[in-house]
């Protein structure tokens, strides 16, 4: 996956599980298995390295729930591990990964629908030194001081 430097790497390691097949003890253990085989490899042991297993299915048994609800972990986490490297194991139905993604969809369609305007964009110039500043915005911001009554620095 990208990440902010080339030094970074992340990982996903999804296990699908079909229809009829519930999120129980022994499909959290297999992901868990996979997790900690990645930890325990001397391969990645020294490598800047981040890992999420996430094992995904309609539904989670009872005995399966009490594990994704621990306290003071995001539902779903089931395993954290942060030394040599850092992996995390995830257990999500897809009615939460849709959830989700549908939570992160609506922020983000809330933030581009930002719309910004010269009264806005002419208050955030004041914030910047002065200097940096073109002759005409310099005279725009003067003008809308002089609108609004702000006597000038």
């Amino acid at each position: 996956m990208p990440t902010a430097t080339d030094e970074e790497r992340r990982h996903l390691v999804i296990e699908l599980k079909r229809p009829s097949q519930n999120l129980n003890e022994d499909v959290i253990n297999q992901i868990k298995k996979y997790a900690k085989a990645v930890a325990l490899d001397d391969r990645f042991k020294h490598s800047n390295v981040e890992w999420d297993f996430v094992a995904v299915a309609n539904r989670f048994t009872k005995d399966a729930e009490f594990e994704a609800r621990q306290k003071d972990k995001p539902r779903g986490l089931v395993l954290e591990i942060d030394d040599p490297i850092k992996i995390r194991v995830w257990a999500k139905t897809w009615g939460e990964i849709i959830q989700e993604a549908e939570g992160r969809l609506t922020f983000y369609k809330r933030r581009l629908e930002y719309q910004a305007n010269d009264k806005e964009a002419l208050q955030y110039l004041r914030t910047i030194n002065a200097d940096y500043l073109s002759e005409e915005v310099k005279e725009r911001i003067s003008a809308l001081d002089a609108k609004e009554g702000v006597a000038a620095e």
